[in-house]
């Protein structure tokens, strides 16, 4: 057998392991933490950041930076 076609089964078999197992972990700690799935995940991520945004804001007006 060509031994480029087994370093080539070979690198299948490890990447395809390598993202099953990074599904399985999300997935454990989607469960763990309690978080929704990742659209509604990233809903709640950009108003947290959104708010975080207009905190500094007032911050800043407060400080006298803007």
């Amino acid at each position: 057998m060509d031994p480029i076609k087994i370093v080539e089964a070979a690198a299948i078999l490890v990447l395809g392991g390598w993202a099953g197992w990074k599904e399985l972990h999300e997935r454990s700690q989607l469960k763990k933490f309690k978080l929704p799935p990742n659209p509604s995940r990233c809903a709640l991520h950009a108003e947290a950041i959104n708010g975080l945004r207009e905190d500094m804001k007032q911050v800043k007006e407060h400080l006298g930076i803007v």
